[in-house]
């Protein structure tokens, strides 16, 4: 219940509500913790998301998908080398996890680390299969390959890849291609469609080069985050 009304409902108090609740009725069940976590990363609430992640991982220390999640939840905090080892150690467990290579890829763009992050990207696409993703073509267009990543744009803009666009990648996306305004238009249709990572835009680092835009303000606005 309370992940429907975090990402479902956006009723930011509910869902802290119920998550807290399923807390204490089932203190040692990890995944509580996990979506816990994610909403207080969401809200900024950072420190004590990550005391979350930490008594998640605590509880099940062999689960590759909390250490990729506590990479997200850490690069939510703009703390990119912890984001990135976490993320690492979701590899020692499994080398093969690809939420964790992804995420990881996120870690080193937010340190400017451009190859780091296209190599990340590349072998997260190998394991799932892919030849190319969103992630792969921001690392292009941050490293100057501008015509690749607008080849892989033009895909990812075809109905039948439009699921694979999510907005924290266009964001990304977008605005290592130098393209705010179609950006901008993007998200507006993210938000009137709920698309499911809507939550995450208060705090994700993808979004700080927006943070002064009067549209992308009023976006924020109208989600209603509890102050």
């Amino acid at each position: 219940m309370g992940f429907v009304l975090f990402y479902g409902d956006w009723a930011w108090l509910a869902a802290e509500r119920e998550l807290k609740l399923a807390i204490e009725l089932r203190p040692n069940f990890p995944t509580s913790h996990h979506w816990y976590a994610e909403y207080l990363s969401a809200m900024g609430r950072h420190e004590e998301a990550i005391a979350e992640i930490k008594r998640a991982q605590k509880l099940d220390p062999l689960s590759p998908l909390l250490f990729a999640i506590g990479g997200e939840i850490y690069l939510l905090a703009h703390r990119y080398d912890e984001a990135i080892e976490q993320c690492q150690k979701g590899l020692d467990l499994d080398p093969n996890y690809f939420l964790a290579m992804d995420n990881m890829g996120g870690g080193y763009v937010g340190k400017r680390m451009y190859s780091e992050a296209a190599a990340k990207y590349a072998m997260a696409n190998q394991v799932q299969g892919i030849s190319n993703s969103t992630g792969q073509a921001v690392a292009y267009a941050l490293t100057g390959k501008r015509g690749e990543a607008l080849t892989i744009l033009r895909r990812l803009q075809e109905p039948s890849h439009r699921s694979e666009l999510d907005s924290l990648m266009a964001a990304r996306l977008y605005l290592a291609l130098g393209m705010k305004k179609e950006l901008l238009d993007w998200l507006e249709r993210a938000y009137e469609e709920h698309e499911a990572y809507v939550p995450l835009w208060n705090a994700h680092p993808a979004f700080d080069p927006l943070r002064s835009e009067p549209r992308f303000q009023n976006l924020i606005r109208r989600m209603n985050f509890p102050q």
